[in-house]
């Protein structure tokens, strides 16, 4: 912690060893998020700046690179995916979403999206999450190539998922959507296109 308030002459006023390697931070309100390696995502109280205090964490399992927040959420790069986790009780933060089907190095969110430097992958950008009431719905790509795909969905009964396809990344108006159906649904050796883009939608 580091008094900015004369620029000419920063001073340390407190600090928090957070017993890992602390590679990046974001701060929301009271609270710094810090992505800190094999330890996950800490969440450190700085409402005191002379002695703040860890109130809680998630153990990401992976290696926490970068972190950013937005609303409720953290957004943490780690071992390559991308996980949303949820901290409005910071005490006890929880994993709620997350993507691994690219190489996430770095993470920011914007108003309506989130970008993702994805390494090999280059930018990668998906849409913020949006909590779903009741139990958590599922997705799970088993298989995609050039002639087919294998997904499993499981949800809510009644729900509707839609599958949608795009050629065209750079207008997000150009994307049509595909009724699959209601509740648990599994479909197997889907035809894709392979220059297209596909997504799957709760309704």
């Amino acid at each position: 912690m580091i008094d900015v308030s004369d620029p000419a002459n920063p001073r340390r006023v407190g600090g928090h060893d957070t017993s890992g390697e602390a590679l990046d931070v974001a701060v929301s309100g009271h609270y710094a998020y810090v992505a800190n390696v094999w330890r996950g995502l800490q969440v450190i109280d700085v409402s005191n700046p002379a002695n703040p205090q860890r109130v809680g964490g998630y153990d990401t399992r992976e290696h926490a690179w970068t972190v950013t927040v937005s609303g409720h959420y953290a957004y943490v790069t780690a071992g390559g995916s991308l996980q949303v986790i949820d901290v409005s009780d910071p005490a006890n933060p929880r994993r709620v979403g997350g993507n691994s089907s690219f190489d996430g190095q770095a993470v920011c969110v914007g108003s309506d999206h989130v970008f993702v430097a994805a390494g090999r992958d280059g930018l990668v950008i998906l849409h913020p999450f949006t909590p779903l009431s009741g139990p958590p719905l599922s997705f799970g790509l088993v298989q995609a190539g050039p002639t087919g795909l294998d997904l499993v969905i499981e949800g809510l009964p009644g729900l509707r998922v839609d599958l949608e396809r795009s050629s065209d990344l750079h207008h997000w108006q150009s994307w049509t959507n595909t009724l699959l159906g209601t509740g648990p649904l599994q479909l197997t050796d889907l035809e894709v296109n392979p220059r297209q883009f596909y997504r799957a939608i709760a309704r």
